[in-house]
């Protein structure tokens, strides 16, 4: 009897300090961009497949927008590029990542840097974002993680609880997710790609002004390409054609590239057409793209613009020379084509009138997180985030959320027709709470440029009877601070 105790004590222990350990590594996980990315992918990937997949660097998800190439190809597509992502890991990631879904073609985005080892801390850290999608459970991530990181570092590159063993006062014990929240109007996200709305500075806008013309610096040696990165896009062709995948490799804008490490392309573009892989270096079709320095963020990084134009064109590129499926008849594109309206009505040149977080409850709880106002060609949006999704889902399929939009004495004689006809002094505007609950958006077609103050309210959704609950003003005193 005492030895059975014994040891359903010690399984009890193990049970204990294993559950605590596994709590120890969410807690001790960093956060970026890339959990949204690897979380969001999983999700779909349950859902549905993903027929078109580009793996890379920071040069892939800040190039290539799911929301055009799913539009334009009518398929479903993937980002998970990761920052400072090598080809030696990106092999390993992209094995994993085979195992939820098979798509149709993969997009590999290679750069100079891609085919570097990773040896400073800062580059190695990169690496470990991308490594912990991978589970513990894999032999080639243990292969891997002994190619690049020494000893003393093996055990944190596998678990976050010892890799950031010294920060255990600035963690979340309560609050483990570890994905970011984005703002549109600075870093527009859609399923791993991530825009951002900076445009590059005037000392690299004045040191790089003739980028397009620029001839091209081939050094001497390519000293980043090896027989190693042979032999890792060779593998990464192997494992595409064995999972019935094409594989097109790509390079993104880089307005750098010309002036070192040319031979790197060269190299690439001579190995591709040996494998009978497809190969576009984007920095040779800087006319056809019709990309300005205005279009990057950085000299290495394309922002929100730039991206867009870059997406267009491979997305024309890959309808001409590969067939995806047409997804267009299922129920996944209506949300395409919602997300497609939205990507280009945030890039339409919205003026943003006000943005920020009002606590005022509106009706049994409910309350505005965050609302954003904005202008552009067609008028005045609206969106407004609600705190508690709890109350909203009880009552969306009750309600309407109604605006009013006032515009200053200055303008007044900017009124549609409709409201003079009506006698109103005011511009409507209405959505219904079920069609978006995450992000609830009023459209007011509008010549009014700056309201005075604007009304938001709940009223019932069959027909008006007046507002329901507690009207939230958003008066001009807001934005004119």
């Amino acid at each position: 009897m005492d030895k059975n105790f014994k040891i359903r004590s010690l399984l009890v222990a193990i049970v204990i300090f294993l559950a605590a350990f596994k709590y120890l590594n969410l807690v001790f996980a960093s956060g970026h961009h890339y959990k949204n990315s690897t979380i969001n992918f999983s999700t779909l990937a349950d859902t549905t497949n993903i027929d078109l997949l580009f793996m890379g660097s920071s040069q892939a998800y800040t190039a290539y927008n799911p929301a055009i190439f799913d539009y334009d190809l009518k398929t479903l597509s993937f980002n998970l590029g990761a920052d400072g992502l090598r080809i030696h890991i990106t092999e390993l990631v992209l094995g994993h990542a085979l195992k939820k879904t098979n798509p149709k073609l993969i997009v590999l985005e290679l750069y100079p840097g891609s085919a570097s080892i990773p040896v400073t801390d800062r580059a190695k850290g990169y690496q470990l974002r991308a490594l912990d999608f991978v589970p513990n459970t894999s032999l080639k991530k243990f292969s891997k993680i002994g190619e690049f990181y020494n000893k003393s570092e093996y055990l944190g590159a596998l678990f976050p609880v010892l890799r950031r063993h010294d920060r255990w006062h600035d963690v979340k014990y309560m609050n483990l997710s570890r994905t970011r929240q984005f703002d549109e109007f600075s870093n527009y996200y859609n399923k791993g790609f991530l825009g951002s709305q900076l445009v590059l500075d005037s000392i690299n806008q004045t040191r790089y002004a003739d980028f397009k013309t620029r001839k091209p610096v081939f050094d001497s040696v390519a000293k980043n390409w090896t027989s190693t990165v042979e032999k890792s896009l060779s593998r990464i062709y192997d494992l595409a054609k064995s999972n019935n995948a094409e594989l097109l490799v790509v390079s993104s804008p880089d307005i750098r590239a010309k002036s070192a490490k040319y031979a790197f392309f060269k190299k690439l573009d001579v190995f591709c057409k040996k494998m009978g892989i497809n190969y576009v270096n984007l920095n040779d079709y800087y006319d056809e793209l019709k990309i300005n320095l205005t279009d990057f963020k950085d000299p290495a990084h394309l922002n929100t613009r730039g991206a867009e134009k870059v997406s267009r064109f491979l997305s024309s590129y890959i309808k001409s020379n590969y067939n995806l499926p047409d997804r267009s008849n299922e129920p996944m594109w209506d949300v395409i084509t919602k997300e497609h309206k939205f990507f280009y009505s945030l890039i339409s040149g919205h003026v943003e009138i006000f943005q920020g977080e009002l606590e005022q409850e509106m009706f049994n709880g409910l309350r505005g997180q965050q609302v954003k106002i904005w202008r552009d060609k067609d008028g005045v949006k609206i969106r407004v985030r609600f705190k508690d999704s709890a109350v909203l889902n009880q009552i969306k399929a009750k309600y309407r959320l109604g605006a009013m939009l006032y515009p200053s004495d200055s303008e007044l004689d900017k009124l549609s027709q409709r409201a003079k006809r009506r006698n109103e002094a005011f511009e409507r505007g209405a959505s219904f709470l079920d069609e978006r609950p995450d992000r609830i958006e009023i459209s007011i077609l509008t010549k009014i440029k700056n309201p005075k103050q604007i009304k938001l309210f709940l009223y019932d959704r069959e027909t008006y009877k007046g507002a329901i609950g507690t009207p939230l003003w958003i008066k001009d005193t807001l934005w004119q601070k």
